[in-house]
């Protein structure tokens, strides 16, 4: 059986016959490339309500740390998720 494949003497990696690509031959863009084209990353689809139920839950969440005596979450200059990490 031949092989789909060969290796010449500088390392490089040849395909033969039989070998398909994935990608149908197109080039593909990459998770990044089709976001940015969209808006980029930034795009949040959080409601307003539900943002401020998450406010709220996280306030609760940290004053819960801070009342068993993680006072971790007290620092102001920690981010969000460091202060209940």
């Amino acid at each position: 059986m031949a092989s789909r494949f060969s290796v010449d003497r500088g390392g490089s990696t040849t395909f033969g016959a039989g070998y398909q690509s994935l990608t149908g031959g197109k080039n593909q863009k990459s998770t990044g490339e089709m976001l940015s084209e969209r808006g980029g990353h930034n795009d949040d689809q959080t409601s307003s309500a539900e943002k401020v139920l998450q406010a709220k839950a996280f306030n609760e969440i940290v004053e819960a740390l801070i009342g068993a005596g993680y006072f971790r979450a007290r620092v102001v200059t920690l981010s969000d998720f460091d202060k209940v990490k």
